[in-house]
């Protein structure tokens, strides 16, 4: 236990290692996104300045009346344009730089991309040429045990052909004794009365003859049933080996069979890791194509501003040289006002000089109507400044309430680019979530079809073994029985061996009381000889009638008992085979039952498979986020937020800026 408990946090904390490799390497990446983030927001902030001092620095322009200050304001006008560009340069700098790093990001996942097909291949033909050696090893041992089937029924037909023919010289030895008997007794009953001492001679000779021939036949008989014997006992061994070798290439085909399942279940777990590292791959591809489109969208953008930005400055500076020019006139207007303003001096002055007092009324008529005409033009160009002034304060007004307005744009877009950012990143946690999900999913439904497929496997084999013990049992029996009919062959010759004996022993007791009645005296001969061919009748006919009834006896009583054993035997053959039947059905009926919940469980799979595999279009966009969009989009009622929803939904469906435009005209 202790050492289970080691392992499981040894494990534990290699995990926790690999988690804080993982999060150093995002934050690795974090920290320096943020860095170009604020590096760009610097860059921004300083344009954003350098525009506001502009438009400050054209305001008191405008109040300004000296020469010098034209002067500080072209210099400050010239050094925004240097931290525009500047700023400009860095911008266009951080773009490169992120399109450099998205392209080799893109490099490195097509060349992934490229191994992980090439390994597929790899293993696809190794898989190929593995199941090829083993559908030929299969199809060999399938050959082997085909052609030993064969030469062990060639055999048993051999054996069967044997025992028949030795069956026929049986019969046909039995058909020819019991001729030969009968004949024996014909010749008794006939020359019983006649009989000389040649004849019986002759006739002992032949009977001895006879009694060598069966002594030779049965000789014959005994070394063929040990021939026989000796067969059935190859015959056994045959089978014995023969079932040796079926166990043996069973298990080697069971073997070869979970090798080749081993490598099924090791190709598909292979490819189901790869084909999950190349939808991960492809759905990062689209992410960064969505990036890159983003930036390419946010370049544009920034493109257009540094046009518009270039055209204000222009604007700018034409209105700069046209305000300087204004100016010049207006110093000249003011010259020809002090000049004016002297001679009027000079006019009003006291005439404390040493003039005298006594003038032309003439000239001092003239000196009047030029001090009105010079009122009158110092009050028209009194007008004329004080209109200016107006116009040029207007324009400066609108002009500072358009670049007002424009950077108030720029901040509440730029409010709106973090507003979806941030909702972009939840977005993606949110994907991130259901593929985990889905992963752990699919995970779950293998091991459920793994499972079921090996409960399916182990079903097979113990309905094999089952066959294979029902097939023994079956063997065996018959093995027993093949045993017990030569133990009742063994019994009825050596019944027959029994009354052979019995046969000849009352044949040679017959013959010699007959031959001593023979060597009696003639005196008696003559009296004797009715009583001895009476006696020899009876004899002879009850002998004959003992052996005939004996036989008959033996012959009625071995065939009924065997009729009998037969009968048990078949009845016993009977039972078991509807036994082994019934158990057969059973067992056909348990395993399609298993079937059909193995298939009906197969199908749901597949279903669910199905459903999850359409919660995705082709390009890898969830259906889900989609749709919770639209429901989203369905029950707001705000204005920005139904805008923000259709900005999303067009990015997923890839509306083009013509149906945007359309969509928030109908809204």
């Amino acid at each position: 236990m202790e050492k289970k408990n080691k392992r499981e946090l040894l494990s534990i904390i290699e995990d926790q290692d690999k988690n804080l490799l993982k999060y150093k390497s995002r934050l690795h990446d974090i920290i320096g996104s943020y860095k170009n983030l604020l590096a760009e927001k610097e860059t921004l902030q300083n344009s954003i300045k350098t525009l506001t001092e502009a438009s400050v620095v054209i305001s008191t322009d405008e109040t300004s009346e000296n020469n010098e200050n034209d002067l500080s304001s072209e210099k400050k006008n010239e050094l925004c344009i240097q931290n525009l560009k500047s700023s400009l340069g860095a911008l266009t700098i951080e773009r490169a730089r992120i399109e450099n790093e998205l392209k080799t990001d893109r490099k490195k996942i097509l060349q992934q991309k490229e191994d992980l097909e090439k390994k597929l291949v790899d293993s696809e033909n190794k898989y190929f040429l593995e199941k090829e050696k083993c559908d030929k090893l299969i199809v060999e041992l399938r050959r082997k045990i085909s052609d030993q089937q064969r030469e062990r029924d060639k055999e048993q037909q051999d054996h069967v052909l044997m025992l028949k023919e030795l069956q026929n010289v049986l019969a046909n030895e039995r058909a020819m004794k019991e001729k030969l008997e009968q004949q024996i007794s014909e010749l008794l009953q006939k020359f019983s009365g006649k009989l000389s001492e040649k004849k019986i001679t002759e006739y002992e000779r032949t009977f001895d003859d006879l009694r060598a021939e069966l002594k030779s036949t049965r000789e014959n008989l005994n070394a063929a049933r040990n021939e026989v014997k000796k067969k059935e006992i190859l015959i056994l061994k045959m089978q014995e080996e023969i079932h040796e070798m079926k166990s043996q290439y069973q298990s080697k085909i069971n073997e070869e069979k979970l090798r080749a399942d081993t490598a099924e279940e090791k190709l598909g777990m292979l490819v189901f890791v790869k084909e999950e590292r190349i939808a991960n791959l492809e759905s990062r591809v689209s992410e960064l194509s969505c990036i890159i489109g983003d930036h390419d969208k946010i370049k544009l953008q920034d493109q257009i501003t540094i046009e518009k930005l270039k055209a204000r400055i222009s604007q700018l500076q034409n209105e700069c040289a046209a305000f300087s020019s204004h100016i010049s006139t207006d110093d000249s207007k003011l010259l020809e006002f002090r000049q004016f303003t002297e001679v009027k001096d000079t006019v009003q002055r006291p005439r404390t000089h040493s003039e005298p007092l006594y003038v032309n009324t003439d000239n001092s008529h003239t000196e009047e109507n030029l001090h009105l005409h010079c009122l009158v033009e110092i009050s028209e160009l009194k007008k004329e400044l004080e209109q200016y002034k107006a116009k040029c304060e207007s324009v400066l007004r609108e002009r500072y309430n358009k670049s007002s307005a424009a950077l108030l744009s720029d901040a509440k877009a730029g409010k709106e680019i973090k507003e979806l950012k941030s909702k972009v990143a939840h977005m993606q946690d949110q994907l991130q979530s259901c593929k985990s999900q889905l992963k752990l999913n699919e995970e779950y439904h293998s091991k459920i079809t793994s499972n079921l497929e090996k409960a399916c496997e182990d079903l097979k084999l113990i309905h094999k073994q089952e066959i294979v013990q029902i097939e023994a049992s079956g063997k065996a029996h018959l093995i027993e029985l093949e045993h017990q009919i030569q133990k009742q062959r063994e019994r009825t010759l050596l019944l027959l061996e029994e009354k052979d004996k019995e046969i000849g022993h009352l044949k040679s007791s017959f013959l010699s009381s007959f031959i001593q009645k023979e060597k009696k005296p003639d005196g008696d001969v003559a009296e004797h000889v009715e009583l001895s061919a009476i006696d020899q009748e009876a004899a002879t006919n009850i002998l004959s009638h003992s052996l005939i009834s004996s036989k008959k006896d033996g012959h009625i009583l071995h065939y009924v008992q065997e009729l009998a054993r037969k009968d048990v035997e078949i009845s016993n053959l009977r039972q078991s085979r509807i036994q082994s039947e019934s158990n057969v059905r059973k067992l056909e009926q348990a395993l399609s039952t298993i079937k059909e919940k193995y298939f009906d469980e197969v199908d749901a799979l597949k279903s669910r498979i199905k459903l999850l595999e359409s919660t995705q279009d082709q390009e890898g966009t969830n259906v889900e986020y989609l749709k919770n969009v639209v429901l989203r989009f369905l029950k707001c009622n705000d204005y920005n937020s139904r805008k923000h929803m259709i900005n999303a939904i067009a990015t997923v469906l890839h509306f083009t800026t013509n149906e945007i435009q359309d969509v928030k005209g109908y809204i």
